[in-house]
């Protein structure tokens, strides 16, 4: 791929990333208002699961679980992410909703105050 190419195909996935963003930020704000935090925190969580659910089985395989807690800004320690890595690891979402409990948010995110305490399930 051509650097113009290239350029132009990272200009338009940011701007998708972005308008993603902002859907899922109105999301959380909008169900926080009408189910609370906990509730807020419960529905983006089954509207991910159920995104990344790439053949709709109810359940996810290892890679498709990995992505999503990476996108989720998410830090999964060792020993989950060696599990994930089994050819046979598959999840339903109460186990995506321990596992998603296990782990703990980036760094980077930390100062993000308008998700605080979005490490409680």
């Amino acid at each position: 791929m051509e650097s113009a190419e290239y350029a132009s195909a990272v200009k338009a996935m940011s701007e998708v990333m972005a308008k993603a963003e902002e859907e899922a930020r109105d999301f959380v704000v909008e169900k926080a208002e009408e189910l609370g935090e906990d509730g807020a925190l419960e529905a983006a969580l089954m509207e991910a699961f159920v995104a990344f659910d790439s053949d709709n089985d109810g359940k996810l395989i290892g890679q498709e679980l990995a992505v999503l807690l990476e996108v989720s800004g998410r830090t999964v320690p060792p020993e989950l992410l060696q599990e994930f890595q089994s050819k046979d690891f598959e999840c339903d979402y109460d186990e995506f909703t321990r596992i998603y409990a296990r782990t703990w948010r980036n760094e980077h995110l930390e100062d993000d105050e308008e998700f605080e305490g979005s490490d409680e399930v």
